[in-house]
């Protein structure tokens, strides 16, 4: 444990719910040389064990997540040390703006691009986008922007999307989640699994940002398909249960509840394949976290998703499992003339007046089930390239998203941060 007086600065990292990587974070508080304090909530048991009660139980984590989280924020915000650092998730959306608005000198507000706010709300409601909703929203998350020393993205898409849309902070940073590679050091894959089942896992959030529906009938079609030689495991939870659940158990598949984190982590290593998916509006909000703990457990990975998405070209340029595309658009251009996605077809430029209407547009849903089911057929049908793919994923997790990576990348930003002259 790090000597709280022999650190000149604080480091709080905040958020509704206590994320893993947070947790994570915190336990390289001794190479970062920061004193690292975690500020949230709610842990995520009881999160879930909140979210899957009834009416009231939801409305407690409501009131928990999006206003006493903000108040305990802004209250730790008011009574920290001058010279403190505060890394702000997006969760709740306007908790930067709060703590921006103090009269307090001395504090400094780096930005953690978990999710976009505005974009979530313009995903779920198309017809909101001009909405007074959707305004307030974007004001509130430009007006973080121009008062933060610092931003940080969880994707290359994510971060020009964010700052075409929203502008720039002081310092601009992408640092992908990664995730705790130690825990999977003995799991790297080298063989296949003597039953012959390729085994296939979903877990995590399935969320309004997951095209639930479409994978589920993916899956559906699969099992029709190729029953015989494969294993799915969903372990969910989120609004996206209630559309999947129908289709999973008419194909013979059970849809369970979310395992404690050091249960899942432990049942990985026992898979040949994860899943994921994204909608291609969830694409400009997140990034699904869970994706690098898959990694780093060796899974190749299948994801439904964007090609010009961050998780789209994580998969593809490392070769770490499929992508089957689920956006109408093959690439998206930037500004600057950066491209994201497809080097042939003709690219959606952020420039484009209809670039917010066209960017959530969907491919047919029969040309997503015809890929998906292509690449089913290839990993039943070519185990050894399922091996590769699976080392490589092992590989990227442990040599490149590794502890050392962490700690270099928020060691520059904690640094940049505390040298801004974006100071409240």
């Amino acid at each position: 444990m790090l000597d709280e007086s022999s650190v000149s600065n604080k480091v709080y990292l905040c958020s509704d719910v206590n994320a893993e990587q947070f947790e994570y974070l915190a336990k390289t508080s001794g190479r970062l040389q920061k004193h690292i304090q975690v500020v949230y909530a709610c842990d995520m048991a009881h999160y879930r064990k909140l979210h899957a009660g009834g009416k009231l139980k939801r409305l407690a984590l409501r009131i928990r997540t999006k206003i006493w989280a903000a108040l305990r924020l802004v209250w730790r915000a008011w009574k920290a040390p001058k010279g403190s650092t505060f890394v702000i998730t997006t969760s709740p959306f306007y908790a930067v703006w709060l703590v921006t608005k103090l009269k307090r000198k001395g504090r400094r507000i780096v930005h953690l691009f978990y999710d976009l706010y505005p974009d979530a709300i313009e995903v779920l409601k198309p017809n909101w986008r001009n909405n007074v909703v959707c305004k307030l929203a974007g004001r509130v998350t430009r007006s973080s922007q121009r008062r933060c020393c610092g931003a940080v993205y969880l994707g290359e898409f994510l971060r020009a999307h964010a700052e075409h849309r929203y502008g720039l902070a002081d310092g601009s940073f992408t640092i992908d989640v990664a995730a705790d590679t130690k825990l999977f050091q003995e799991h790297k894959p080298i063989e296949l699994h003597p039953s012959g089942l390729v085994r296939l896992r979903y877990g995590g959030q399935l969320g309004h940002m997951h095209c639930a529906g479409l994978l589920a009938e993916c899956v559906a079609k699969s099992v029709e398909a190729q029953g015989a030689s494969l294993e799915y495991s969903f372990y969910a939870s989120g609004p996206g249960v209630d559309i999947a659940h129908p289709i999973l158990t008419k194909s013979g598949i059970a849809l369970n509840p979310p395992a404690a984190n050091k249960d899942w982590r432990k049942e990985l290593v026992n898979y040949d394949v994860a899943l994921t998916s994204l909608s291609p509006g969830g694409a400009t909000v997140c990034f699904p976290s869970k994706t690098y703990s898959m990694l780093a457990a060796g899974l190749a990975i299948v994801a439904i998703c964007p090609k010009w998405s961050d998780m789209g070209r994580l998969v593809i340029e490392n070769e770490v499992g499929w992508v089957v595309d689920n956006s109408s658009w093959p690439a998206i251009l930037t500004a600057d003339g950066r491209r994201f996605g497809c080097s042939n077809g003709a690219a959606l430029s952020m420039d484009d007046p209809e670039y917010l209407a066209q960017i959530h547009s969907m491919r047919n849903s029969k040309a997503v089930h015809h890929d998906f089911l292509e690449v089913i057929q290839e990993i039943v049908n070519n185990p050894e390239e399922v091996l590769r793919r699976r080392q490589n994923a092992w590989k990227l997790a442990h040599n490149k998203f590794n502890e050392s990576w962490v700690v270099e990348n928020w060691t520059k930003v904690l640094n940049e941060a505390e040298k801004s002259s974006h100071v409240l």
